[in-house]
């Protein structure tokens, strides 16, 4: 018979009043009582606690397809797929539940994930814009310095270079520090090398330059100033006072 085929499933049957007609073993998973003893009750009550027919029954109009949330009696909560098929003969309403927990469990846990995928992608948006908001704001600044700045790390890679800098290494845009200088290789002296040096001279398209440097763990700051006019007025007060000393020399010789 229809019901033979679904021994297995918690299954039962009812009729137009809900009454529940045939009930196979397994509906005491449900109930937590013989089956046998379901025969005669409503099945909304019997099963579900509730005391109106459930919503999408096909004895109140609604679809071949049913979900359910049951409360065992047992206090365990188990997820159900109901499907119905009609026993003409018998003017029965065939109810076959099949337990549906860990695939309903699975997809609640794969929304939850995608769902921390996307918030965790929306707060690493944030944190991208909130530091390039910081970026933009760091490079303003040293933009507005009237000597050349520029951060690198410890691979001598240029992390942020000011304009003043850059226009002074032929406006153009050199990956690694030393490329700043005209160098091939990292300097002599560099601080990352020699922790002792804070102070060099470097030379630029033919102007005198004096790099300050400041070492902050992995990163190193390197103020570039043009001194070549200071160069030229030091190199010309010696040049004046090796000058005067000449005359005295000579001037004591005649006397």
């Amino acid at each position: 018979s229809l019901l033979d085929k679904y021994l297995q499933e918690i299954l039962f049957a009812v009729d137009e009043d809900y009454e529940i007609n045939l009930a196979m073993p397994p509906l005491s998973t449900l109930t937590g009582k013989d089956h046998e003893a379901s025969i005669g009750a409503v099945c909304y009550e019997e099963l579900m606690g509730s005391n109106e027919p459930c919503p999408g029954c096909p004895l109140n109009g609604g679809d071949s397809n049913v979900q359910h949330d049951i409360i065992l009696k047992n206090g365990e909560r188990r997820f159900y797929n109901s499907s119905f098929e009609r026993d003409v003969k018998n003017g029965l309403l065939v109810e076959s539940l099949s337990d549906i927990t860990n695939i309903y469990v699975n997809s609640k846990l794969s929304r939850h994930e995608a769902k921390k995928l996307k918030a965790e992608y929306v707060a690493d948006l944030l944190k991208n814009r909130a530091m390039q908001h910081d970026y933009n704001f760091l490079l303003n600044v040293i933009n507005k310095q009237t000597y050349g700045l520029m951060v690198v790390n410890r691979n001598y890679e240029i992390i942020i270079i000011n304009k003043v800098l850059q226009t002074a290494s032929d406006g153009k845009n050199p990956k690694h520090c030393y490329e700043v200088y005209g160098k091939a290789k990292p300097c002599d002296d560099c601080p990352f090398d020699h922790a002792s040096v804070t102070k060099s001279p470097r030379e630029m398209r033919k102007r005198n330059m004096t790099v300050t440097y400041g070492v902050y763990e992995n990163f190193l700051v390197e103020s570039v100033r043009d001194t070549t006019r200071e160069i030229q007025l030091i190199t010309e007060i010696q040049t004046s006072q090796e000058e005067v000393q000449e005359k005295q020399r000579q001037m004591e010789l005649l006397n």
